[in-house]
């Protein structure tokens, strides 16, 4: 249901109020359904009213969730502006001080604490189903499965009558399907997609039960019939448009799916990790499998040198590094290798432990040189990685494949073991290892 300024959970009585919270409930609400249109009711809001401090926090997570190092002073500046308006109206309400600590924590680059702080402010005599998607999709981005479980259930445990409710059951979906619990996941997940045919979340985790199904010709028929939710969506909509393109792939469909990528999955060139992701882990398959990209990975590959020295998610670098390996590009690729090791070396950061546990060898044995983990180990580590295990598969595939290449056979089958527990057979990733 639409969200409305009795539902944010205590933003202070300060300024011009009543519009500026009706237009914060409206970038909740678009917020939820990754719309594109969340920053500019966010800046509408603080035009109005320029001491809220939650339109300056939702700013300054819009901000953090990018992972780009050349924002950190943009996010900092957010951080003390929030402080200083806090400490000027006594420490803003529990809700604000939910959302402050939190950035706190995700610029210190703290993600599970972060993500622990917005669920501590979780209230059940007035739920925030922002504080639940914001916690979700940090726990998400860092593949903490078991966080996303309890906080979803938690937000669905207060009841329909809970603002944002069915945001919260498709949050719910999402997190069951990663867990394999495929037939709850779909039900949950069409229910909160009939509460709003715009939650693309809930229409999203339909999607991956069909993937991880191998059901390619239900997923296309899904994809086709929610398409027009995806109008106004920000850049998620690439994201769906890459599982599109992942079903037409699996059906041996390849001159459709190069065609999808460049009408939805890569339109345009953008930086965001994510579109990035969804680009590179679609080539890779591609050529994996013997077909020719053509010139589709110069400008990955521009965009993979510009970031090289980039040291804030792993899931990140290891995109880049797959672009630099796909275009022959040692400098970039040992560049890369170096940042890991880089992060690896630090002790102030999550991601440090992602690098030093699986980025950093996973990286190496992937680039053809020695690796601390052997390929089993790492196919069993890569939730450590965040995303979901859709995107993870791409580096499922990369392992089996480098196996397979290296004579290593015994390995590559482990590795399609541990696949199988995870997704259903794929005629692409089989084409892919017989060419070696």
């Amino acid at each position: 249901m639409p969200l409305t300024k009795s539902d944010l959970c205590g933003v202070s009585p300060f300024g011009n109020v009543s519009r500026a919270n009706d237009l914060f409930a409206e970038a909740t609400l678009e917020f939820l359904r990754h719309g594109k249109r969340t920053l500019e009711l966010l800046d509408n809001a603080l035009r109005l009213d320029p001491e809220h401090i939650a339109a300056h926090a939702m700013r300054g997570f819009g901000v953090a969730l990018l992972a780009k190092p050349e924002l950190r002073p943009t996010i900092n500046i957010l951080i003390h502006t929030c402080r200083a308006l806090a400490d000027g109206q006594d420490g803003g309400t529990a809700f604000e001080q939910s959302l402050l600590g939190g950035l706190e924590e995700l610029y210190a680059g703290r993600y599970r604490k972060a993500a622990d702080r917005l669920d501590a402010g979780q209230d059940s005599t007035a739920p925030s189903v922002l504080l639940m998607k914001l916690s979700h999709q940090v726990r998400f981005m860092t593949g903490d499965l078991p966080g996303m479980l309890e906080s979803a259930h938690r937000y669905v445990g207060f009841g329909q009558s809970a603002p944002g409710a069915s945001y919260a059951q498709g949050c719910l979906a999402f997190a069951l399907e990663e867990s394999g619990e495929y037939v709850q996941a779909e039900i949950l997940g069409k229910e909160a997609a009939s509460q709003d045919p715009r939650d693309v979340w809930a229409i999203h985790a339909v999607g991956h039960v069909y993937e991880m199904k191998g059901l390619a010709l239900e997923g296309l028929r899904w994809s086709n019939q929610t398409i027009a939710s995806a109008e106004g969506c920000n850049n998620f909509g690439f994201h769906l448009a890459w599982h599109h393109a992942l079903h037409l792939l699996e059906l041996g469909r390849i001159p459709e799916a190069l065609g999808h990528y460049d009408l939805a999955v890569r339109p345009s060139s953008t930086d965001d990790f994510r579109d990035i992701a969804n680009a590179s882990s679609l080539l890779v398959r591609l050529e994996q499998e013997g077909i020719s990209v053509g010139n589709r990975w110069k400008e990955l590959a521009e965009i993979a040198q510009n970031r090289s020295h980039d040291q804030d998610l792993v899931f990140a670098m290891l995109h880049g590094l797959m672009t630099g390996l796909a275009v022959g590009d040692d400098h970039t690729v040992q560049v890369i290798i170096s940042s890991l090791q880089i992060l690896a070396s630090r002790t102030d950061k999550d991601q440090a432990v992602v690098a030093r546990e699986i980025g950093l060898p996973l990286a190496e044995y992937l680039a053809g040189e020695k690796s601390d983990l052997e390929p089993l180990q790492m196919a069993s580590s890569l939730k450590r990685l965040g995303g979901s295990n859709a995107q993870r598969d791409v580096f499922v595939r990369s392992l089996a494949v480098a196996a397979a290449k290296r004579g290593d056979n015994r390995a590559a089958t482990d590795i399609l073991e541990v696949r199988r527990k995870l997704t259903a057979e794929s005629r692409g990733l089989q084409v892919a290892l017989s060419r070696w």
